[in-house]
């Protein structure tokens, strides 16, 4: 089983079944929660990632998994990068959910995952 918190839009089925491929959850599949990002640009940041990991705990304890950072096996980060990269940060073993639009369908923006980059990739150590 892998744990996935979703801080972007909800993930198309394709993703979903991607992330729940054996190769990729193992047994128990992947347990997806997903967290509502909404930030005020003309409000500090950080006080609001902070809100925002609060929130990410207390839905991980809602679905039965303990809520901290090391049990996140990876995250969809939300697409503004000035709220991206510092909740990143929280989630230092987290792999990066990498999603790009499938411009094989006509209609419709679906999003499927294009990679998963290891966190050993997002938090160099030094």
């Amino acid at each position: 089983m892998i744990t996935v918190l979703n801080f972007s839009h909800p993930l198309s089925k394709p993703a979903r079944e991607h992330l729940n491929a054996p190769g990729v959850a193992g047994e128990g599949g992947a347990v997806i929660i997903r967290v509502p990002v909404q930030v005020d640009l003309e409000a500090p940041i950080i006080p609001q990632v902070d809100e925002i990991v609060r929130d990410a705990f207390q839905r991980m304890s809602a679905a039965g998994i303990t809520p901290n950072a090391v049990n996140v096996d990876c995250i969809v980060p939300p697409g503004l990068s000035v709220v991206a990269v510092p909740l990143c940060n929280r989630f230092p073993t987290a792999n990066l959910i990498s999603l790009r639009r499938d411009t094989s369908r006509v209609a419709g923006n679906v999003y499927v995952i294009s990679e998963i980059i290891r966190a050993r990739h997002v938090h160099p150590r030094k």
